[in-house]
């Protein structure tokens, strides 16, 4: 199994789907204790901070062992500035700037950003297809948990109207919590783990960059300036054809959702994945898909 990219459309010659920052000023504690949402297809730590005054509510999830956390600030009380975001660890991490930030209203009146971020480096892997060890995970874990034992807080800046320090506290231990989440989140996915902990190589699109093109931005949406995150798991057999696409979640109009599986399903051809023995196994493959409306600069 192995998470990758998929963009839809262009923009500015790049695939896309179209139609050091000062203190923080704003330190917020923490309003409630963390809890974990063991989710259908995905695994969420969420805590709250602040008061009614200037309330920001923080969700980490992940979707599998291997992909990016996706990281949502939302605030009924903040205004949201719509700008490039950066991001830093407290104390010591290196602040940076979030490439692709997406916007949203909830319910309730809260908006919100939500971003991809690897809160640590992953080690490179060799080979097409190829996926970390579980010595490999184990050994990245630690590093990670490591490195977010040291952490008192997260800021965000140019996200809302001011510069926002969550004071979270150490990370690790709710880290922890969330791969033991992973991991049974795996359990539904309709594999054989055994084989799958020890695959040679995981199922790989053969064809990922002309399928991308294929994926059309609904028009009306494209017209109204909608965008979405459209977070894929893709079930694919022994020969390499995909069997199910299915949704783990829909930052968007449903309709993004329809676009997408159809898309990929009529389309995206697999090398099939293969067991330690170098025999064909079934396997999973997820993807995200980012549809992001035209904005003149």
């Amino acid at each position: 199994m192995k998470l990758a990219w998929l963009v839809a459309a262009f923009w500015a010659g790049s695939f896309t789907v179209v139609a050091q920052a000062k203190a923080a000023d704003l330190v917020l504690e923490p309003s409630s204790k963390w809890t974990l949402d063991y989710a259908e297809d995905s695994c969420a730590l969420r805590r709250q901070f602040g008061t009614e005054e200037n309330l920001v509510q923080l969700e980490i999830r992940y979707f599998s062992r291997s992909g990016p956390a996706q990281i949502t600030l939302a605030s009924n009380t903040l205004p949201i500035a719509r700008k490039l975001p950066r991001f830093r660890f407290e104390p010591n991490g290196a602040g940076h700037d979030i490439a692709r930030p997406m916007f949203a209203k909830y319910d309730a009146g809260f908006d919100a950003v939500f971003f991809e971020e690897e809160v640590y480096p992953r080690p490179s892997t060799e080979g097409e297809g190829s996926t970390l060890t579980l010595e490999q995970l184990a050994a990245w874990r630690a590093k990670r948990n490591e490195m977010l034992a040291t952490v008192s807080g997260l800021t965000i800046y140019r996200a809302f109207s001011h510069p926002v320090t969550l004071q979270t506290g150490p990370l690790a231990n709710a880290f922890t919590a969330m791969d033991a989440c992973v991991e049974e989140l795996r359990s539904h996915w309709d594999i054989d783990l055994e084989r799958e902990e020890t695959q040679s190589r995981s199922a790989t699109p053969t064809n990922q960059a002309v399928v991308a093109g294929l994926i059309k931005y609904p028009s009306e949406l494209a017209k109204a300036g909608a965008a979405a995150i459209v977070r894929i798991r893709m079930n694919v057999d022994e020969q390499g054809n995909p069997t199910e696409c299915h949704t783990q979640l829909n930052l968007g109009d449903p309709a993004f959702e329809r676009e997408t599986c159809e898309a990929l399903m009529a389309n995206l051809k697999f090398e099939p994945a293969l067991d330690s023995e170098s025999r064909p196994m079934a396997d999973v493959w997820l993807t995200s898909v980012h549809f992001e409306p035209y904005r003149t600069r």
